[in-house]
């Protein structure tokens, strides 16, 4: 779209907001490597996840998964409702020391870096359940 304009507007244009000229283009690469891939889509349980080949894959996607399509309502007491479904009392221990205790605290971040533990598989995250 602002490829309609001229050069010299554009330069304007952005330097009155600040931004540089590819901005939008590192927002979209950021969205694109940040989401899961379409093929994907919501079909956590379906056998479509076990398309990669090693665990870390598996388990990447699963992550991307979880943090894009989760529904907001639940995600932030994932952790907890994970650890106990699994019975993993470490995680709960890890769970207080590393992310806020309290789930309205929580940012998708804290979530991502959770799902990350190198000690939870991606197995765990699909027998938890969506």
């Amino acid at each position: 779209m602002l490829n309609l304009f001229p050069y010299d507007i554009r330069k304007l244009i952005f330097d009155k907001v600040h931004l540089e000229e590819n901005s939008a283009i590192k927002i979209q690469r950021f969205y694109r490597k940040n989401t899961p891939y379409k093929k994907v889509g919501m079909r956590v349980m379906d056998e479509n996840i076990f398309w990669f080949k090693s665990e870390k894959e598996r388990k990447y996607m699963i992550t991307r998964l979880y943090i894009r399509c989760y529904p907001d309502k639940y995600i932030f007491e994932y952790p907890e409702f994970l650890a106990l479904k699994i019975r993993r009392p470490d995680l709960l221990n890890w769970i207080k020391y590393n992310i806020p205790e309290n789930p309205k605290e929580r940012t998708r971040r804290h979530i991502k870096k959770f799902l990350s533990i190198d000690d939870l598989s991606s197995e765990e995250i699909l027998y938890a359940g969506w």
